[in-house]
């Protein structure tokens, strides 16, 4: 059996009746797991840099690039954001807290400075353009932190207090959620694991895929 096979094992509790060939970016992808305990150990310098660049090859709709990131390392704002978070004491530990961004603000500005018209910045494709691009550049950067063996968790409680949170941000009009729809979207640590992490078990994956070969996609939902 494969590395990957026994990945895939551990995932769905049960053997795969394949076996597949094993490499180094399906091992990261299929030994995702949420970390919340590490350790205190800085980042390598350059590692923020790296991780940003990763997210920044993840696709693009029409290269509009309308993705930010802050990267949060003062403790102090660190504390006052845990508190907005539900007052989760593992965003106080993190070395790196990461608040992705659907920012359309940026590409206002750039429309503004080319005289360009911005009507359709109020256009519900352009939130869903900025939605999805940024969430594939997290979980781009996701990949790339745990394939160099650090620890990820992905944080939503800070949308429940979207307004404080843009405020210690200093977030312009126009950057919008992930999720909610107006300021902040999802947050993630990085962080060095201090032990294994529990890896959550998925539906089967018949369950996810739909097949041309069935008669209505609802079974893939509901089967």
């Amino acid at each position: 059996m494969s590395q990957s096979s026994s990945l895939l094992k551990a995932r769905y509790g049960e053997p795969t009746p394949w076996d597949i060939p094993s490499n180094p970016t399906l091992h990261t992808l299929l030994s995702h797991r949420s970390v919340r305990a590490y350790l205190p150990d800085a980042l390598p310098q350059g590692t923020l840099e790296l991780l940003v660049a990763a997210a920044q090859s993840a696709a693009s709709s029409s290269n509009l690039q309308v993705c930010s990131v802050v990267a949060v390392e003062d403790q102090a704002r660190k504390d006052r954001l845990a508190k907005l978070a539900n007052d989760q004491d593992h965003i106080r530990q993190a070395p790196l807290f990461l608040v992705w961004l659907a920012d359309l603000a940026r590409l206002g500005k750039l429309l503004k400075e080319r005289n360009i018209p911005d009507d359709e910045l109020q256009f519900l494709e352009l939130s869903l353009i900025a939605t999805v691009d940024t969430a594939l550049a997290a979980q781009n950067a996701v990949v790339a932190a745990e394939s160099l063996g650090l620890g990820t968790v992905y944080i939503g409680a800070l949308r429940n207090r979207i307004e404080e949170v843009a405020a210690e941000l200093k977030l312009p009009p126009g950057v919008l959620p992930l999720l909610a729809w107006w300021w902040v979207t999802r947050t993630q640590l990085i962080l060095w694991p201090s032990s294994p992490a529990y890896r959550r078990k998925r539906g089967c994956i018949e369950r996810l895929m739909i097949s041309t070969n069935r008669d209505s996609p609802s079974t893939a939902i509901t089967g």
